[in-house]
């Protein structure tokens, strides 16, 4: 058996289902730390012995960490998991041919779309290419990558270029309305949050995990790649076969740091952090789940997982270029304000083109901590430590008034997370 590491998860339309859902997405994962439990027998301490006599099976709720990549279309799903408010807008981006008799070569593979092909209800299934969907008016007898009359094609996860629509052959062309999906997310005071299955592929088994509650999860971005460690208590695991092909990968592409920008942003003095001030970035959502939160007689496992005092922290290196960011800690010019420092914003902007964008807001933040430590002749950076407090802030899909520490607007193609 070859190496094959995946992670692969699916929201839950209830917690810790008897039967976990297949998966919604895969990852490319990096490294994984959630495994079975340990001390899950109980040991009895009675005085016959000196040795340990007795046992029986104990509390068992398995927990650690997935870490990956991130890409701007998962990224919806564990942002609603670990924050539980969620609302979406659809709008998808449509393709269409110039003109209504204009055909198309269908040119993918493996993904398949069953439409109504003609005046008695008939089904046929053909290849389309990946992330679209194509009404069809018309038809020949090879519909297996064959040619169609095309109405309308729309795009549902990901940037389709002209190219890969085209039917070269005949020389046709289409134009491309680019419209995205917005999903909004921010924090909720309910203690239960979204559950969700775990799948992770551990070369020779598929480590399957449900009733998944993210404990916290971690945003990284500094020198390359940037990842997403998302940190789980579960209710119980099983085994099940490897999947060794088929892995649901909604983007090809990876976030890095050149997509990403920081702004910090006092409401009176205006942006006191501009963007390539910025050298590093760890965004911390923590909702201090216990992991004994679920425990309950007659039951070995969690019935629920129960979400503490949420924890909304950054902590960022900063080029440094001057005091305002002491200043904004201390409250004042020279020194400490006997009011203490005062609340500022952060903009946490990702370019993700042509596969969406991102803005996370942190709407009433202080600093805990900034530090200027210099070393010899090394370069001075400026280490600064950031935590959210809650401010009303109006909803773009429903236009509600929410009070929280964050909110989250993602564009891009990807549809509606949903329960699998």
């Amino acid at each position: 058996m070859g190496v094959l590491r995946y992670a692969g998860f699916a929201e839950e339309s209830e917690f810790a289902p008897e039967s976990p859902p297949d998966a919604q997405f895969h990852v490319d994962k990096t490294s994984s730390s959630l495994d079975t439990p340990s001390d899950v027998q109980m040991i009895y301490g009675g005085g016959l012995s000196r040795n340990a006599l007795r046992h029986t099976p104990g509390y068992y709720a398995p927990t650690g960490n997935v870490a990956y990549g991130a890409d701007i279309n998962t990224l919806v799903h564990m942002l609603k998991w670990v924050l539980g408010g969620y609302e979406f807008e659809e709008d998808y981006s449509t393709v269409e041919v110039t003109d209504d008799n204009d055909t198309i070569k269908v040119i993918g593979e493996d993904n398949k779309f069953e439409v109504d092909s003609d005046a008695n209800g008939n089904k046929f299934e053909f290849a389309v290419p990946k992330g679209v969907k194509i009404e069809v008016s018309g038809f020949d007898n090879s519909y297996n990558n064959g040619t169609f009359t095309v109405k309308e094609a729309t795009r549902e996860y990901i940037k389709v270029e002209e190219e890969d629509l085209v039917d070269e052959d005949a020389g046709e062309s289409v134009s491309i309305d680019s419209k995205k999906n917005l999903h909004e997310i921010y924090g909720t005071t309910e203690r239960i949050l979204p559950s969700f299955t775990t799948r992770l592929g551990k070369d020779h088994f598929e480590h399957v995990f449900v009733g998944c509650t993210i404990n916290s999860l971690q945003l990284e971005v500094e020198g390359e790649f940037a990842t997403l460690t998302a940190e789980v208590v579960s209710a119980k695991d099983s085994k099940s076969d490897i999947k060794e092909t088929g892995h649901k990968i909604p983007t090809p592409y990876l976030l890095a740091f050149h997509n990403v920008t920081v702004t910090l942003t006092d409401s009176e003095t205006g942006q006191f952090v501009e963007p390539n001030q910025v050298k590093s970035l760890s965004l911390d959502i923590n909702n201090n789940v216990g992991e004994d939160s679920g425990r309950a007689l007659g039951k070995r496992h969690p019935v629920r997982l129960v979400a503490g005092e949420r924890e909304v922290t950054a902590d960022m290196n900063l080029f440094y270029q001057g005091t305002k960011a002491i200043e904004q800690f201390w409250g004042a010019e020279d020194g400490p304000a006997y009011t203490g420092g005062k609340e500022f914003s952060v903009d946490i902007s990702i370019d993700s083109s042509p596969y969406g964008s991102a803005n996370i807001y942190l709407p009433a933040c202080i600093f805990t901590n900034v530090d200027t430590q210099p070393s010899g002749r090394d370069e001075l950076e400026q280490s600064v430590a950031v935590r959210s407090f809650v401010a009303e802030r109006e909803l773009t899909v429903t236009g509600d008034t929410q009070v929280t520490d964050v909110v989250i607007d993602i564009e891009n193609y990807h549809k509606e997370v949903e329960a699998g």
